[in-house]
């Protein structure tokens, strides 16, 4: 019984194969991709509108890190401001028992403020104030 039964059952299946032409036609036409033992790339297809731009980026140029310099420190001259003159027309100071105009210098100290609270100085780009005791 079990032979019977497989019987008809390989009819079956011949019965189908042999009616389907259309079957059999698009069984020709798949192939391996494998027959000649290299695998086939896969076309790829790009959609309409998507722009693959390939950009150059430059690598990035990293500077090493620089050891801090410490800024020289300005020490100023010694000057004792003794006192100041100020008048309408007349703008002084009396530093280290020396008159110093406005815009004059001391010890390579330039005097570029004289009021009534103290003196303004530069030296070697630094400012400082004497003021008046």
């Amino acid at each position: 019984m079990v032979f019977l039964l497989m019987g008809s059952c390989s009819l079956y299946a011949d019965e189908n194969l042999s009616g389907d032409q259309d079957f059999l036609q698009r069984l020709n036409i798949i192939k391996n991709p494998f027959e000649d033992g290299i695998p086939k790339p896969i076309p790829v297809v790009q959609r309409p509108g998507i722009v693959d731009h390939k950009v150059f980026i430059p690598p990035m140029k990293i500077k090493p890190p620089q050891p801090k310099v410490a800024k020289p420190v300005i020490i100023p001259p010694t000057l004792s401001l003794q006192g100041v003159i100020v008048g309408e027309d007349m703008h002084e100071a009396i530093i280290n028992d020396t008159i110093v105009p406005l815009g004059g210098s001391i010890e390579g100290a330039k005097v570029y403020s004289v009021s009534q609270k103290g003196v303004g100085l530069v030296y070697k780009g630094k400012k400082f104030f004497l003021k008046v005791e």
